[in-house]
């Protein structure tokens, strides 16, 4: 698990009760993965990106969405990474 799945961003989720939630829902997830044959997407970058979005957001958009970063196989500028990580 990486650091900032157990402790959510900027350490904003930093006890064992919430890190052992999460193991609860990422192995949940697994789970229904392993029976349906396929892996859930995350979804990429927001898009379209709202005004109220945080600055590393804002990042990874002007990056993943412009033709500086877009690339059609590009996890991150479509349908983003397996929901369990």
């Amino acid at each position: 698990m990486t650091r900032v799945n157990a402790n959510g961003y900027f350490d904003e989720e930093d006890s064992e009760e919430q890190r052992y939630e999460k193991k609860k829902v990422l192995n949940e997830q697994r789970t229904k993965e392993y029976l349906a044959g396929k892996y859930e997407r995350g979804g990429g970058v927001v898009d379209p990106l709202p005004d109220d979005a945080p600055f590393f957001v804002k990042d990874y958009y002007d990056y993943y969405k412009t033709d500086r970063g877009y690339h059609k196989r590009s996890l991150n500028s479509n349908d983003g990474w397996n929901v369990t990580g």
